[in-house]
């Protein structure tokens, strides 16, 4: 492996990312294009801060199990909802799901938001894309499924 690229913000950073060159003959390339693609920031060492605790003592490690363990549980769920089919393998934080005609507007109107996403061949359905996070708990993912079940 040459470069690792590690970021922070889907566990809370604000803007952390970080670009690390194993290969120093590499390095001055990178450094030019990031330089180029206008993420050079001024106050860098603000930003910085946020990636020195996120990885201190694996903080970040344990925000994305979170994340992973929400995103299990929800898609576990709501592959027993009659009518919703999961279209994707769950391998992280993010859940690809086809749900019955009306059940997102349903599940809108009971308050929670989607993410539409554009169904692939053969898929019938409307499809959305469930994201969760490290601040998910389990009775966020319990009062989906809840209001899945009863609104199908």
């Amino acid at each position: 492996m040459d470069v690792l690229s590690l970021g922070l913000t889907k566990t809370g950073a604000m803007a952390a990312e970080a670009v690390v060159v194993f290969d120093p003959a590499l390095a001055a390339e990178v450094e030019r294009r990031r330089k180029r693609a206008g993420h050079l920031w001024s106050k860098l060492r603000f930003i910085s801060a946020q990636l020195l605790a996120g990885l201190q003592d694996g903080l970040w490690l344990r925000l994305a199990a979170q994340a992973n363990r929400a995103a299990g549980r929800l898609s576990s769920g709501l592959a027993a909802v009659p009518g919703v089919r999961l279209i994707q393998t769950v391998e992280a934080n993010e859940i690809f799901a086809a749900f019955p005609p009306g059940l997102i507007a349903a599940l809108t109107d009971a308050g929670f938001g989607f993410h539409d996403w554009p169904a692939p061949p053969g898929v019938e359905g409307e499809v959305v894309r469930l994201v969760t996070s490290y601040a998910t708990t389990d009775a966020d993912v319990d009062a989906l499924l809840e209001a899945a079940r009863r609104l199908r």
